[in-house]
């Protein structure tokens, strides 16, 4: 059985319980004698016993008797035949008894066990007592007895996430005395908005100006090191990323008590041994003398025991620190030496804590109070531009002051806008007084850290955009004769270079930006920027698949520089390479926005204008501009059509008969497709056969010739299959299932929409994980499974809108509107209904604007807006007609005999819907017309019984 309630834990411990045990006689009789007289306190104040130490842990259930317990145990000790003392601590809060079964404790099991915080607490508390003391970490107030309540202020406790008050019980005739600081609890005050410890030894700590913000996680993993007996702590990252900040806020507010003080050792002026010698002795205030200066200051170190010692800007002279922090470590194996470096400096035991830039939020918190400090109370307007400008400035903190600073003269949507300015104005401002006054100058310090070889290899690294592997700058980084992965490596110890995961390195914006600016490194950025366009232009683009599309923006880099430089072959395959990405990941108009970069330049050759306009057309045929993207792959195939490019004259023609076959134009479509025959057999190439038969069969849905569609779509996968090339396959099962569906094969088609669903989502193609969404989902709706449906088409209508693929968008709209109506939710159906025709009719896809506006005229049915509703289905048999999708004619004939069955007041035109729709039925193949009796059926049933 387990029960909680607001109980009292009293935890006692004798003092200097191992001396009595060596000097008394009998010792055991002693403790005998102790534990019947503790015991009986404990039955007459109604206390259960939970534990042992030299003392005892009583739990009580009231103030009072806890508070009487203590007081008459003091006592009780006082009279023993060898007379005791003992610290005393109460705790107070929610306790968690847990009762043990029968069974249990006849097997040796304790009665009931104790869980929740106040336990620890009492342990902690009572480690802050001296002899005969009675502490309490709550206040109980105390009674006639002659005891008086004295509060000794608020202490932190190990594992308390905010201080407590502590209380001492004194009897008459004493006096208080001050708790004493032990490694797990600590006096605190309140300054400048935080805790800080009342007393630290004889620390030696400058003061930080303005609020520290964030940190806790690695405030708290610095402590857990020490604990875990780690004495030589690197704090390491790049400059202005905030690491004597986080040491001086340990320092000062860590979970560990440092009795012997804390002591701040600037070496940033340190060139060699003798430079961190003084910087040393005059951080913790020791004169140098005699011949072993070094052994003295460990010495020194030694002396004070439970003590931090920080290392400011060890980098400065990495050797020196180096060997003498070896030297220290051996000396004074007590003393914590916590270094702040933008490199580690080797030695054996070091325990290196990365320190990366804030979190967004903590930026955010830290851009806030800075520009507070300055003067300015920021508004919602300027609240909404922090996010952007706290990210374009990496979240340094440092970064983050200089631009709080610039608040005044400077808002933040003006700081955002002139960011490409950012190396002007990003200097020392305000109240912004530190060693380090402008970001540039942090950069210099780095700078002259590197050998010649390795600024040319940083500079090298800008021309990356969003991080690279190492197979990528090998690719792509010339070095001097060492290894590139070895200077990368040095890099990334001097914080210069970041690991971004999954083995890919990357630069902070504020490091490329000064890495640029380097003037005696242009050459070789030059270079490199010729290499990088090479490197990734020639990437196959499944590799892009597999890596999870995270070389998009090397791709994007790649084709705007050679696009510059009129390299027209790599920037012509880095376009073709965004088009594979940004069509199925969006945003669909960065698309459109480089293939108009591209065509802005002007005397382009014509295989490349032909590649531009086939891309071009693409994403204007995503973002619904149909038109235009059909007179894009005209264009394109008039410019190839003289050259040899067969490839890309069979995907301009694939293009083209996609909104060709969904006007209801599939003649043409088909016939453009078929005089691709030949060039598909002349290029051999299994990926461009698998994307011409995926065409054909989209083109013969579209003529509802199912069978010759399934045929085309089985070729087309098992090409897909052949080639190993997983992207075409999750699509084209996609489309093969949507043949399927409407063949009445349903089984079938679920089995290709999950396997489709399974593959694009696994490769990360949301494009054509949302068509699969679409159509499983609105299966599982037919299908009475409307929870399961639900999430995939809200899914579905996200991925759409968020990438920008309009005619996806318009289909998901589509069948969310059918959930909605299905849910008895028909107004909240018609908005989406309605955008969704719209975008089908921009598009001129005809059936699927048939399909809306069938959708449309059921929620409009269900208001009893009998007038609108009609008017939809009449809609719906037009979009049909003009598709030549008999299927949907069909569908939307019934759809308005039922309006007119319902509406009841125009009996006439419902004989003539009713035999137009029955008609139109009987000229489907048989699953089709199948399909559709049980409504016709019904339809019939129900004129009859409106005659009666």
């Amino acid at each position: 059985m387990v029960h909680s309630a607001w109980q009292f834990i009293v935890a006692t411990d004798i003092v200097d319980s191992t001396r009595v045990a060596s000097e008394v006689a009998d010792a055991s009789a002693l403790w005998a004698e102790h534990d019947r007289a503790a015991r009986d306190l404990v039955r007459a104040h109604g206390g259960r016993e939970i534990g042992r130490t030299d003392g005892i842990v009583v739990l009580f259930e009231g103030a009072a008797q806890a508070r009487t317990f203590a007081a008459e145990y003091h006592d009780a000790l006082s009279r023993l035949s060898t007379p005791l003392l003992a610290r005393v601590a109460i705790a107070g809060g929610t306790v968690v008894v847990r009762e043990n079964r029968a069974e249990d404790i006849a097997l040796g099991a304790v009665p009931f066990e104790v869980d929740g915080p106040v336990l620890p607490i009492a342990m902690r508390v009572q480690a802050m007592c001296g002899g005969g003391q009675t502490l309490a970490s709550v206040n109980l107030k105390a009674d006639g007895s002659g005891q008086r309540l004295h509060s000794h202020g608020l202490w932190r406790l190990k594992g308390e996430p905010a201080p407590i008050e502590v209380f001492e019980f004194l009897g008459t005739g004493t006096h208080p005395r001050r708790p004493r600081d032990v490694e797990k609890a600590f006096q605190v005050e309140r300054i400048d908005g935080e805790w800080q410890p009342v007393s630290v030894g004889h620390s030696r700590l400058p003061r930080m100006e303005g609020r520290f913000v964030g940190r806790e996680d690695q405030i708290r993993d610095i402590g857990d090191r020490i604990e875990a007996g780690e004495h030589l702590i690197t704090l390491l990252g790049t400059g202005g990323v905030g690491k004597t900040r986080l040491a001086l806020q340990f320092a000062r507010c860590g979970p560990v008590y440092f009795e012997g003080g804390a002591w701040f050792c600037d070496l940033s002026a340190a060139a060699d041994e003798d430079g961190v010698l003084q910087a040393v002795s005059q951080g913790l205030g020791v004169p140098l003398a005699g011949a072993d200066p070094a052994g003295l200051l460990g010495h020194a170190m030694a002396g004070r025991g439970r003590c931090v010692v920080i290392l400011d800007n060890a980098e400065s002279a990495v050797q020196a620190v180096s060997a003498l922090a070896a030297q220290w470590r051996v000396a004074a194996p007590q003393a914590t030496l916590l270094l702040t470096s933008r490199t580690l400096i080797g030695v054996a035991g070091e325990s290196a804590v990365e320190v990366e830039p804030l979190t967004p939020t903590e930026a955010g918190l830290l851009f806030e109070h800075r520009a507070q400090g300055a003067g300015v109370t920021l508004g919602d307007a300027d609240k909404g531009s922090v996010p952007l400008l706290v990210d374009a400035l990496d979240r340094l903190p440092l970064a983050l002051e200089l631009s709080a600073a610039r608040t005044p003269s400077m808002s933040p949507a003006q700081q955002v806008a002139h960011m490409r300015e950012r190396r002007r104005w990003m200097t020392a401002a305000g109240n912004v007084q530190r060693r380090h006054g402008t970001l540039a100058q942090v950069f210099e310090a780095s700078w002259l850290l590197l050998s010649s070889n390795e600024r040319s290899v940083l500079a090298q690294c800008t021309v990356f955009e969003g991080g690279f592997s190492l197979e990528d700058a090998i690719a792509v980084v010339h070095t001097d004769g060492d290894w590139v992965g070895a200077v990368l490596g040095s890099l990334v110890s001097k914080s210069l270079l970041r690991r971004q995961g999954n083995g890919r390195l990357g630069l902070l914006q504020t490091v490329r930006d000064e890495a640029e600016a380097r003037e005696e490194v242009t050459p070789d950025r030059t270079r490199a920027t010729a290499r990088h366009g090479r490197h990734f232009a020639s990437l196959d683009e499944r590799v892009l698949w597999t890596a999870g599309f995270c070389d998009l923006d090397n791709l994007i880099a790649a084709f705007e520089h050679a696009l510059a430089r009129s390299d027209h072959d790599t920037a012509t395959k880095a376009l073709s390479l965004c088009a594979e990405v940004l069509l199925v990941r969006g945003p669909v108009r960065r698309l459109r926005s480089l293939a108009l970069q591209a065509l802005a330049v002007g005397d382009l050759p014509a295989s490349m204008e032909a590649e531009v306009s086939r891309v071009l057309g693409n994403a204007l045929y995503a973002l619904g501009q149909r038109e235009e993207s059909v007179q894009r792959y005209r264009t394109g195939l008039q410019l190839c059509a003289s050259s040899d490019a067969r490839g890309l004259r069979i995907r301009l023609a694939c293009a083209l008969s996609t909104p060709l076959a969904r006007s209801g134009q599939t003649s043409e479509a088909m016939a453009l497709l078929q005089r691709r025959d030949e060039d598909d057999a002349l290029l051999d190439d299994p990926v461009r056969g698998c994307a011409l038969a995926n065409a054909k069969g989209a083109v013969t849905m579209a003529a509802q010739s199912m069978p010759e569609a399934i045929g085309h779509f089985e070729r087309a996968l098992l090409l897909a299959t052949a080639a190993g090339h997983r992207r075409w396959e999750g699509g084209v099962r996609g489309n093969l299932g949507g043949a399927l569906y409407l063949s009445g094969r349903r089984a079938e088609a679920r089995h290709h929409y999950e396997a489709a669903l399974s593959i694009a989502s696994g490769i990360g193609d949301r494009a054509w994980a949302a068509n699969a969404q679409c159509n499983l989902g609105l299966m599982l709706l037919e299908d009475g499974r409307r929870d399961e449906a639900e999430p995939l088409l809200a899914e579905a209508l996200r991925s759409a809108r968020e990438i920008g693929q309009v005619l996806l968008e318009a289909t998901a709209g589509c069948n969310l509107g059918l959930l909605l109506i299905d849910s008895a939710q028909p107004s909240r159906a018609i908005g989406p209904l309605q955008d969704a025709a719209r975008s089908a009719a921009r598009l001129s896809d005809h059936t699927l604007a048939a399909q809306c506006e069938h959708a449309l005229s059921q929620a409009l049915e269900a208001l009893a807006e009998w007038s609108a509703a009609a008017e939809a289905a009449d809609r719906a048999i037009e979009r049909a007609t003009s598709a030549g999708d008999t299927h949907e004619m069909a569908r939307s004939r019934l759809r308005l005999a039922e309006v007119l069955l319902a509406n009841g007041t125009h009996p006439e035109r419902l004989a003539e819907a009713t035999a137009a729709a029955r008609a139109a039925a009987a000229a489907l193949p048989a699953a089709q017309a199948a399909s559709l009796q049980p409504q016709l059926m019904a339809l019939e049933s129900k004129r009859l019984n409106s005659r009666c």
